[in-house]
């Protein structure tokens, strides 16, 4: 007999190709299922099925259910077949399971909820938009900050008609005038990568002899 406990939303990916056996479980429990194909997500190379269920059984007790009506060898059997994971904002994942494409609807297998496939579609795409145009705006603004940075350096420590590679600061004197410049700023630091950027394209232009610049040029492209 499967242990009763207090009911709570739990979020199932089932790796397999076989829509009865999906039926068999969906129809158990309140909840959402969608199919995808192996080319919906890039990562994935198989079928599998997606759902939202509303549970009063212990995971353990669905795996087992699972497992059952999908004839799961026992070599098969585990994350690679069956994952779970505990809802937190049922709403978002809603919107991940009715996501389908950015071209076609998503492949409702079962639904028995309040949820309406085709509107929560258009949100999870309107979402979607959104999230990008606000990673593009954050990187057009990391972008701007790196831009910012090297005007207030050109302005500030390297005079006016004043020959190449005569400022006389090291790399490290370089790395301590951009924290306290973004610090200052009140602006995320720059990620490694940008921030080893910016310093070496800093030093190489206008820090240190010439022929020392074009030596580190080389090892840092790892050309000599």
């Amino acid at each position: 007999m499967v242990k009763s406990i207090e009911k709570y939303k739990l979020a199932v990916r089932i790796t397999a190709d076989n829509d009865d056996a999906l039926l068999e479980i969906a129809s158990r429990y309140t909840g959402i299922w969608c199919k995808e194909s192996a080319d919906n997500e890039k990562h994935c190379t198989k079928p599998h099925y997606h759902g939202m269920i509303e549970m009063d059984i212990t995971v353990e007790g669905l795996r087992k259910q699972i497992y059952n009506a999908f004839s799961v060898p026992k070599e098969n059997q585990g994350n690679k077949t069956v994952a779970f994971s505990k809802v937190t904002d049922a709403p978002g994942f809603e919107r991940y399971i009715c996501k389908g494409t950015n071209k076609t609807l998503p492949v409702i297998l079962y639904n028995n909820t309040d949820c309406k496939p085709e509107i929560t579609y258009d949100e999870y795409w309107d979402v979607n938009k959104e999230l990008k145009k606000s990673i593009e705006e954050k990187r057009a603004e990391k972008g701007t900050h790196k831009e910012q940075f090297k005007v207030y350096f050109k302005e500030k420590h390297v005079k006016e008609n004043q020959s190449k590679y005569r400022c006389r600061l090291t790399k490290k004197d370089l790395v301590k005038i951009m924290y306290y410049f973004y610090l200052e700023k009140g602006w995320e630091m720059p990620s490694s990568t940008q921030g080893e950027t910016v310093i070496y394209d800093l030093w190489l232009r206008y820090c240190g002899q010439e022929e020392d610049a074009v030596k580190e040029a080389g090892q840092y492209w790892r050309i000599f």
